[in-house]
């Protein structure tokens, strides 16, 4: 009976959330390790949880769980630096790309010049006549006028 006594105590605690670890464990190893009949009628009916909480507790791994673990950090350690070095190769892509661009740029301009210079016809500065004329003195004055005019405007933009 005192055994029954503790176990009735810790439950007590255990509901009001005053047990230890050591003091659940101690309640789950009297619920697995004895069977139904074994139990006082007033503790049957917690058995079932403390059992659920058992096998809950302890997770199923394989043996071999750490090492899988470990080979899929790997990998996607692997993984991420191939992708870096992807992302690197298209950047060092990109800018050669760039340089090419504008490389080509000045050339074609340099090539338009040069066409310009060799295909354009060039005008002979001898054969254009300038005929010179004489001005009146109305339009000798107009031009005056208009050049004061200029000068005066230029002045005040400036």
């Amino acid at each position: 009976m005192e055994k029954y006594q503790h176990i009735s105590t810790l439950l007590e605690k255990y509901w009001e959330g005053e047990t230890s670890l050591q003091e659940e464990e101690q309640l789950t190893k009297f619920f697995s390790e004895n069977k139904i009949t074994e139990i006082p009628v007033e503790f049957q009916a917690f058995r079932s949880l403390f059992l659920a909480k058992a096998e809950a507790s302890e997770p199923n791994l394989s043996k071999d769980f750490d090492l899988n673990i470990l080979t899929m950090i790997a990998e996607e350690n692997m993984m991420q630096s191939e992708t870096k070095i992807v992302q690197m190769k298209a950047n060092n892509e990109k800018s050669e790309v760039h340089r090419l661009r504008w490389f080509a740029g000045i050339a074609a301009s340099i090539a338009l010049l040069l066409a310009a210079y060799i295909f354009i016809p060039k005008t002979d500065k001898t054969s254009v006549i300038v005929q010179e004329t004489e001005l009146t003195e109305e339009e000798k004055a107009e031009a005056l006028r208009a050049y004061k005019q200029t000068k005066a405007a230029l002045f005040f933009v400036s």
